[in-house]
């Protein structure tokens, strides 16, 4: 996960120890604020003291400054010239923040002013701007020529907008960010340096001064001595064979024996969530502490990740049941699962978020660390549902029993108020701060990955996924001719000893020159086991040696050909065809060319579904252009290398289908994928990116490749490779 939960504020800090900053925006945004054009200027701000005059945003000449966003007087002023002056009636207070708005309607003359999504003053201005304006400044404003910056404290999440924004618009994401959309001429979030606007219009902006990056999470902190009592909550009591779902999003100060959620009361658990280790559980000796998943009807059932978690990192852990498997995410990949029987009906039980009971109801286990959230659902959610909803809220929906989000639990009157019950988002449960457990805000001062590019304009499809047509005969006759026309069959013995030094040598080539003679020995030793052993079990055990966690196989089921996707847990029907329908030749090149892409995109970190695969099986069917080239790149055999597989992800960066496919596994909005595209650009296919590190990634997925070439069919009879 990043480093910082969904629910956190990404900030900058335009003031300090190292002084004043301030920020300028593109000049190409001026002409909106010129005549009678409607526009909107949004910031959430936060002052690090009240006293003075202090500009938030605004397009600034010499001696003057229209639009203009600032605090005076003790009050947010908004105003578009000198005769359009409001004046707020909310007072900020000092450390606190607050989203401020200044919208202008052309057609009507009316200017509003509008703090935290409420409107506090209008007025009418039929005057007609001027075009003096040399600079958009955030932080700042102009003084007989020069830049001064004038905001002591901290922005974030600031706006440009071309149209006259509603009440009802603001508030639909004002605690979000904005989609690209018709209107939005700019935004920054302050999530790259230099930062950048990611509207889709690339309006820079450039920094003058030192900016402070950190991130701010409101979340439940427990120091070992402290617990939420949700008491017992009837709907949180399931029992048999009753679905559920437990989820929480933590970050632990000590990797101890702890619950995150439990239900546990006399020596009889329920459920519980949470991290331990076998010899913690007196199931084994092994002590390492990994996530686990408890619940017992009445033998007891633990199951362990295989992520073993650390400190000061953010985890999101997830336990399921569907009235017959228990199963334990993390991060959305699912760890382990097991048969279980469903628990054990007790209305006595309380829910605790960070603790459970012992047998005298005394709290143990207690939880050492920071918790943004904890869900309780009575539904079994499927992996994709979970995915779908680490980083956003889901509210309302359906089979939420239990929503506690500490950013966003705001009915008690103070943060740190102990014994005030606290509703969830459901209003169906309420928690009970125990002992030195409080709701507190988490400060992380962070260094953003720098980039000196932003993302293209938005095109037609920057809201869609890619939807490959269905097989036609016609399609299917073309990938057969190009599957008869391959023969990846080499002379040698590519798992030999001389390709096996090939891999070395490609290995060592890339080491950076200026690293120690002891470094490098370290890293040469360390790969050459690696590479090794990976030979080693392609030879004795071939395929089934050497796969991973996700790879296609062919399957034979009676007179049919099934190509099949399998995942940790599952596994998925891409593609059915009579036997007598196709070839060996076409079966082995789809499982090929499968194979390529799934490897490659884990490597990445995006892992295929099975719906995506079956999609993913249609495009490569279809595209016989992308598949000759990946053929000719990729070589057989012997030719199979860390480094030809690279190539063929520069090839299909370049040539636009790795958009189209990333677009068919993944849902992904505009900038999302134009920011990992541009990722690739500076961290793979850059020729002074391919480090070692990089190559040792693909190494695993090379030798998987060339074993599959080892197993081309030579007849015509299809029968599903080994």
């Amino acid at each position: 996960m990043n480093n910082y939960p969904y629910a956190s504020t990404l900030i900058m800090s335009l003031s300090g120890q190292q002084g004043h900053a301030f920020a300028t925006a593109a000049s190409s945004l001026l002409p909106f604020f010129t005549g009678h054009n409607s526009y909107t200027l949004q910031a959430w701000v936060r002052f690090g003291d009240l006293s003075g005059d202090q500009v938030i945003v605004a397009a600034s000449g010499a001696n003057s400054a229209a639009p203009l966003l600032a605090l005076q007087g003790g009050s947010f002023l908004g105003s578009r010239g000198i005769d359009s002056t409001l004046t707020s009636t909310t007072q900020p207070e000092q450390g606190q923040w607050n989203h401020v708005t200044l919208a202008y309607d052309g057609q009507s003359h009316l200017l509003n002013l509008y703090i935290n999504g409420f409107l506090e003053a209008a007025t009418h201005d039929y005057a007609s701007a001027d075009s003096a304006a040399q600079a958009l400044l955030i932080g700042g404003q102009m003084n007989t020529d020069a830049t001064v910056a004038s905001l002591n404290g901290s922005v974030r999440s600031v706006a440009v907008w071309s149209v006259c924004r509603t009440q009802d618009e603001i508030w639909q994401d004002i605690n979000s960010p904005p989609q690209p959309q018709d209107g939005l001429q700019a935004w920054y979030g302050f999530e790259q340096n230099p930062v950048a606007d990611i509207s889709g219009h690339a309006c820079q902006i450039s920094i003058t001064g030192v900016l402070s990056p950190q991130v701010e999470t409101t979340c439940l902190q427990a120091l070992g001595d402290g617990y939420g009592d949700c008491g017992p909550s009837d709907n949180l009591n399931f029992v048999g064979q009753q679905p559920f779902t437990l989820e929480a999003l933590v970050n632990l100060n000590q990797i101890t024996l702890q619950d995150f959620i439990s239900r546990y009361h006399l020596g009889v658990g329920q459920y519980s969530l949470g991290t331990g280790s076998e010899a913690d559980h007196t199931m084994g000796s092994a002590t390492t502490r990994y996530f686990d998943s408890y619940c017992s009807n009445p033998s007891v059932w633990w199951i362990f990740s295989t992520t073993a978690p650390q400190v000061q990192q953010w985890y999101h852990v997830a336990t399921t049941y569907d009235g017959q498997t228990l199963s334990l995410y993390v991060d959305g990949q699912l760890q382990r699962s097991t048969s279980w029987g469903g628990p054990n009906p007790d209305p006595n039980n309380n829910t605790l978020i960070g603790a459970r009971f012992d047998a005298n109801g005394t709290p143990q286990i207690q939880f050492n660390g920071r918790l943004a959230y904890a869900r309780i659902w009575n539904v079994c959610r499927t992996a994709e549902e979970i995915q779908e909803n680490i980083n956003t809220n889901p509210l309302n929906a359906e089979g939420l029993a239990a929503n506690f989000d500490f950013g966003s639990m705001t009915d008690a009157p103070e943060p740190a108020a102990q014994e005030v019950p606290r509703q969830d988002l459901t209003y169906q449960n309420a928690v009970t701060l125990k002992g030195n457990a409080a709701i507190t805000t988490f400060i992380q001062p962070i260094t953003l990955e720098s980039t000196q590019q932003v993302p293209p304009t938005p095109d037609t499809d920057q809201f869609t996924t890619y939807e490959p047509p269905e097989i036609t005969p016609e399609l299917w006759a073309d990938f057969s001719r190009l599957a008869s026309s391959i023969n990846p069959k080499t002379s040698g013995d590519p798992l030999g000893d001389a390709n096996l030094q090939a891999f070395l040598d490609e290995y060592n080539a890339a080491l950076p020159a200026d690293i120690s003679a002891e470094q490098r020995q370290q890293m040469q030793v360390a790969y050459q086991q690696k590479i090794t052993d990976l030979f080693a079990k392609a030879r004795q055990e071939g395929l089934d040696g050497i796969r991973g966690d996700r790879y296609v196989k062919w399957v034979s089921e009676g007179d049919q050909q099934v190509l099949r996707y399998y995942e940790p847990g599952a596994s998925h029907e891409v593609l059915r065809v009579a036997s007598r329908d196709v070839t060996p030749q076409e079966m082995w090149l789809l499982e090929f060319l499968a194979t390529l892409i799934v490897g490659f995109l884990s490597i990445l970190g995006i892992y295929v579904t099975g719906g995506a695969m079956a999609k993913l099986a249609k495009f490569l069917v279809k595209e016989a252009k992308v598949v000759t080239t990946i053929m000719s790149i990729i070589g057989s055999g012997v030719a199979i290398t860390a480094a030809s597989i690279l190539e063929v992800v520069d090839y299909l960066f370049v040539s636009g289908y790795l958009k189209k496919i990333i677009l068919i596994v993944a849902k992904l909005s505009f900038w999302t994928l134009s920011a990992f595209l541009l990722s690739l650009t500076v961290t793979i296919f850059a020729p002074e990116a391919r480090v070692p590190q990089m190559l040792a990634a693909f190494a695993l997925l090379a030798v998987h490749l060339v074993v599959l070439a080892l197993e081309y069919p030579t007849d015509n009879k299809a029968t599903a490779p080994s």
